[in-house]
């Protein structure tokens, strides 16, 4: 019985007078998996048929998931993805084969490359399967160039990582030296094809800050650009400039000159951000948006994202507890960027709670913004802005939004033995006892002169252990250092419980038919018991 042939592009049970044999036409690889693409692999009743050799070595045709006429995927276990290497490939099916075999490479890979100045230095490429040294520990074979330059003694960073690799270049006085290719061959196997070019003295912007120093100034913030190579081959910066939000500003402008320009340097630019973006034109530009640095040859730095930080320079208006309307006056209130996209914006208080809705702001206008504070459980409602992550600055005398003042409506007394229960009815008092002061006449009870049993933001509920003389004096509640109305009590003798209005005028009330007689006193003094308690010292 003969063995199946086959011969492309019919299969057939029979032996022809010619046999073509398995052509390889390209091999790809990626986690431990080859595709193997081509022409006459046969189909998969030829599976038991195929054999395939990588290296001499023949696989498992187990690992094969995959074939027909034209691919073959199998799974392979031999490539060890983190070095360049090559392997050779062998096919055979039903013992013909094609007398060519088939060269796979892994080659190395490169993803970034760091720029130098121009007297040259150290430099960094990454990307994969750039290893010093092989599989079985010996050394590499590298050879590195830049252009025409040789990067000479390169090395891994970290020895177990082939994601990066060092060497030294030359350097170069040549201010066009830029787009230069990037060629790397380890054991004879160059990299793959990159887009990445390199230059030197590439201006790279690395951070930024928005810096101030008097909030309350309209003069005093500046943006501070960190980077590298600013200047050019002779070091000069003030031939440079720099792009932001489309209005091109050069650093020998006058401004530069008078303020900053002797703290300008290669890796630093301080903007003052008010003196040049000082007209109506430029300050509409003074919105979140993208900054480029050019060097005197046109050398153009990678972009880098601005986030103005919101300044908060005064609050107006006031809130109760269920909140107000306000209005926020400072600096950089973006809503949007200057690519007119929406700014993520968010009013919070001390709480880190979102306390602002219906947002408005005057057209062409960034420094004033208004809003409804919504309904608060405190007389303390500090105010933050945040946009596009950036959280304003602010003292604690501009950001405090004012609370309504307390107001007393109506005084409730009832005597209990030697301590007297006061009942103020009212608005704003809020619900924080350690902010609560009591003022009766011209004193301000010490802390442990009264006792609070009961508050909320209408009532507020008092032990007091004084003796009251029987003339008519003030009460007054502090609420976090504002002072309420004075509201005067009176004198009288009557039953349990009485209610005084702020005319005077005394309602009693008699409970059942049981007969208390209790001694009101409404008029407070405090300056004849101290009198008596001095006096008491003297003897």
């Amino acid at each position: 019985m003969n063995e199946p042939s086959y011969q492309s592009p019919i299969l057939t049970t029979y032996y022809q007078s010619k046999k073509i044999g398995p052509i390889i036409e390209l091999i790809e690889y990626e986690s431990n998996q080859i595709t193997m693409r081509g022409d006459n692999f046969g189909n998969s009743i030829y599976l038991e048929y195929i054999v395939i050799k990588m290296n001499s070595t023949i696989q498992d045709q187990s690992s094969i998931i995959e074939n027909n006429n034209n691919i073959i995927i199998f799974n392979t276990s031999q490539i060890n993805d983190n070095f360049s290497n090559q392997f050779q490939f062998e096919i055979s099916i039903a013992n013909i084969s094609n007398s060519n075999y088939f060269i796979f490479q892994n080659r190395p890979t490169i993803e970034s490359i760091n720029t130098i100045p121009y007297k040259g230095g150290e430099i960094t490429i990454s990307g994969k399967r750039l290893n010093s040294k092989r599989f079985d520990n010996s050394s590499s074979e590298i050879e590195i160039k830049i252009g025409d330059y040789i990067c000479s003694s390169p090395s891994n960073i970290n020895e177990d990582d082939n994601t990066s690799i060092k060497c030294n270049l030359p350097s170069s006085s040549n201010d066009n030296d830029e787009n230069l290719e990037i060629s790397i061959k380890i054991d004879s196997i160059e990299n793959n094809p990159s887009p990445i070019k390199f230059t030197f003295n590439n201006p790279s912007i690395s951070r930024y800050q928005h810096e101030y120093t008097n909030i309350d100034s309209n003069n005093d913030d500046k943006l501070i650009i960190f980077g590298d190579n600013f200047d050019n081959s002779k070091g000069i910066i003030d031939k440079s400039s720099f792009t932001f939000n489309g209005i091109t500003i050069q650093l020998n402008n006058t401004i530069f000159t008078n303020i900053n320009n002797n703290n300008n340097n290669k890796t630093t630019l301080i903007i003052p951000l008010p003196q040049l973006f000082n007209n109506n034109t430029n300050k509409s530009q003074l919105k979140n948006g993208d900054l480029i640095i050019h060097t005197p040859n046109n050398k153009i730095s990678n972009s880098i994202s601005i986030k103005l930080k919101p300044i908060i320079q005064q609050t107006k208006g006031s809130i109760n507890k269920n909140g107000g309307i306000i209005t926020i006056i400072g600096k950089y209130f973006n809503l949007k960027r200057f690519n007119n996209d929406n700014t993520q914006f968010n009013i919070i208080n001390q709480h880190n709670i979102s306390i602002c809705n219906d947002y408005k702001k005057p057209i062409d206008s960034n420094t004033i913004l208004i809003c409804n504070h919504s309904p608060t459980k405190s007389v303390i409602n500090i105010i933050f802005i945040i946009i596009d992550n950036q959280l304003s600055s602010n003292n604690n005398n501009n950001n405090q939004i004012e609370f309504q003042k307390p107001i007393i409506q109506s005084i409730q007394l009832q005597q209990e033995s030697s301590t007297t229960i006061m009942n103020i009815f009212g608005y704003n008092f809020g619900i924080e006892t350690s902010l609560i002061q009591i003022q009766i006449g011209n004193f301000i009870l010490q802390n442990d002169e009264f006792s609070i049993n009961e508050i909320s933001f209408e009532n507020i509920q008092l032990s007091i252990s004084f003796e009251f003389e029987e003339s008519p004096t003030n009460i007054t509640i502090i609420v976090n250092n504002q002072k309420s109305n004075q509201f005067q009590i009176y004198p009288l003798i009557k039953n349990n419980d009485v209610t005084i209005n702020k005319t005077g005028i005394i309602i009693g009330v008699s409970i059942g038919s049981i007969s208390l007689i209790s001694i009101l006193i409404f008029s407070i003094t405090f300056i004849k018991r101290r009198r008596n308690k001095l006096n008491s010292l003297k003897s």
